[in-house]
C-alpha cells in the first residue's frame, strides 16, 4: 500500500481503489482483492444496509450496563424496535446472565442475530464468542 500522506493523516487521503487508471485493486468490482477484504466489505455493507432501517438506532433511547467481567452491553430502543449490542473483550466465550438485563428484555421472547442471520429464544440464554460482538434485534 502506498504510504503517502502526512504524519497525522497517513493514508486516509488515498484514492479509493478502483476506477482509476493503473489501479491493481477495484473495490467496486472486487478485482484484485483478497477474500478477507471482500468478506469485510460484505460485512460492512450488510451492517450499513440494516442500519438504514433501524429506527431504534436513529431515534431510540439508550440504556447501557456497566461492563462486567469483560462484557459491555447496551440497548437502543423505541416503541417499534429494541436492539441489543454485546461486546465480549475476554479471551473466552461468555454465557450472559440475562437477569442483569431484565428491566429492558422482559417483554421480549426471542431475538435475531442481525449479522449471523440466526434466531433464538431468550429463555435458552445467550453466549458471546471470545473477543467478539453481537448485534441482536429483540422480538416479542
Amino acid at each position: 500500500m502506498n504510504n503517502k500522506g502526512t504524519e497525522s493523516h497517513g493514508v486516509i487521503r488515498s484514492d479509493f481503489p478502483g476506477g482509476w487508471p493503473g489501479d491493481r485493486h477495484n473495490a467496486f468490482t472486487g478485482q484484485g482483492m483478497d477474500s478477507d477484504i471482500i468478506d469485510i466489505q460484505q460485512w460492512v455493507s450488510k451492517l450499513l444496509n440494516w442500519r438504514k432501517t433501524a429506527s431504534a438506532v436513529h431515534y431510540g433511547n439508550l440504556i447501557h450496563f456497566n461492563p462486567a467481567t469483560g462484557v459491555y452491553s447496551y440497548f437502543r430502543y423505541n416503541k417499534d424496535q429494541c436492539v441489543m449490542v454485546v461486546m465480549n473483550g475476554k479471551d473466552e466465550d461468555v454465557d450472559l446472565d440475562l437477569d442483569t438485563y431484565s428491566e429492558i428484555i422482559r417483554p421480549y421472547a426471542s431475538y435475531k442475530n442481525v449479522m449471523a442471520d440466526q434466531e433464538g429464544l431468550l429463555k435458552d440464554g445467550l453466549s458471546v464468542k471470545a473477543n467478539s460482538a453481537m448485534l441482536l434485534e429483540l422480538r416479542k
